[in-house]
C-alpha cells in the first residue's frame, strides 16, 4: 500500500467532519462532544509518537497486521502511510476541529450546491471551545513516553 497525497485543491476546503443528528439529547450531545475531544486528543497524541499510534491500534486489532510481509517492515510501511495521513490534519486557527466559513463555503461552491444549499445548516463550530479544551503539551509527552503493546505478528 501507498498514501495518495490529495490535490492541491483539496487545501480549499475541510475534507474531514463527523455528521450528528441536530436534535440530541443533552446526554447524547455530551457524549458526542467528549467523543469529539477525544478524536483530537488521538490526533495530538499519534501526530507526536505515530509508531506507538499504529501499535496500539494493531494490538486492539490483530487481524490489521499485514502477514505477507516482516512484521517490522509491515510496521515501517503502515507508519509512513499514517504519517503522510496525519500530514493534512492541523489545527485551523488554532483549533481542532474547527470548519472556517471560508472553506465550507468553498466546499459548497465545489460541490455545485452554492445558491442551492445554505451549508450553514450543515456544520457547527458550536463545540470547538469544548473539544479544544485539553493540555496538548501533556498529550505530547504522554505520547513520547508511551510504551505501545508489539502485538504478536
Amino acid at each position: 500500500m501507498r498514501f495518495l497525497p490529495r490535490p492541491d485543491f483539496a487545501e480549499q476546503f475541510v475534507t474531514g467532519n463527523v455528521v450528528a443528528r441536530s436534535d440530541l439529547t443533552p446526554e447524547k450531545e455530551q457524549c458526542l462532544k467528549s467523543y469529539l475531544r477525544a478524536y483530537a486528543e488521538s490526533i495530538v497524541f499519534s501526530k507526536a509518537n505515530p509508531t506507538a499510534a499504529m501499535l496500539v491500534n494493531w494490538h486492539m486489532f490483530p487481524d490489521a497486521i499485514p502477514t505477507n510481509v516482516p512484521f517490522d517492515e509491515a510496521l515501517k510501511t503502515a507508519v509512513d502511510n499514517y504519517t503522510a495521513y496525519l500530514s493534512y490534519i492541523d489545527p485551523l486557527d488554532g483549533k481542532w476541529g474547527y470548519m472556517p466559513p471560508d472553506k465550507m463555503d468553498f466546499y459548497n461552491k465545489y460541490l455545485g450546491l452554492d445558491g442551492v444549499v445554505d451549508i450553514t445548516k450543515y456544520y457547527t463550530n458550536d463545540y470547538i471551545d469544548y473539544v479544544n479544551d485539553f493540555d496538548t503539551a501533556a498529550i505530547e509527552q504522554m505520547a513520547q513516553n508511551y510504551q505501545a503493546p508489539t502485538p504478536a505478528p
